[in-house]
């Protein structure tokens, strides 16, 4: 074998050793199961959080504030969510928000407010999502809203926590998605939680 062939086995071995350990892609089947992430929450897990808690809080507001009636065009002021787990979300943040979003708008009689209304109202009433909580403050926020577009009828929070357990090489985290509830008139709210049990192996 000439020089030149020694030369160039390597790079012929060391191309046809990245094209296959190169990452492949395919559309996933109608009703294929997620796949489960395997250091963090993913898809299946925020699926399930967001489905179990939404669907318990519009259903506490059908039967607590409107009293078991239909509810028709209720619109809901959903201010994001709060991340205080140590696990960052990047860009599942803005897909957590809008599948929150859609599973509400997905419940008969329900619509959620445009986010640009709320960072606006925000903004010029000078408060936080947290600062809500108040009532002087929420009223205040609700006045600028009512002012710009339709009123709101209900405020949303929600925040995401992670706790976790470890045994040996293997550990446990419990992901919890809380949603609070306000009520614009009545000021009744409530807190819904629900949690996910997910375990790593190494």
């Amino acid at each position: 074998m000439n020089n030149a062939k020694k030369a160039i086995l390597p790079i012929l071995l060391a191309l046809l050793a990245a094209a296959c350990n190169s990452p492949s892609g395919r559309i996933m089947d109608e009703g294929e199961d997620d796949l489960v992430d395997q250091s963090g929450a993913g898809i299946a897990t925020f699926d399930r959080l967001i489905a179990g808690a939404v669907g318990e809080m519009l259903d506490w507001y059908t039967e607590a504030v409107l009293e078991g009636e239909t509810p028709t065009g209720k619109m809901v002021a959903f201010a994001g969510v709060e991340n205080k787990t140590a696990e960052p979300l990047a860009e599942m943040r803005e897909a957590v928000k809008e599948s929150i979003a859609t599973a509400i708008t997905d419940y008969d009689g329900f619509d959620v407010m445009s986010e640009r209304y709320i960072l606006a109202g925000l903004r010029e009433t000078g408060l936080t999502t947290e600062q809500l909580f108040i009532p002087s403050n929420r009223n205040k926020f609700l006045a600028v809203l009512e002012r710009e577009t339709n009123p709101a009828n209900a405020l949303v929070f929600a925040t995401l926590t992670r706790a976790t357990s470890r045994a040996g090489r293997d550990s446990q985290a419990r992901y919890t998605l809380t949603l609070e509830m306000v009520d614009s008139e009545t000021g009744k709210q409530k807190r819904f939680a629900e949690d996910v049990n997910k375990a790593f192996s190494r």
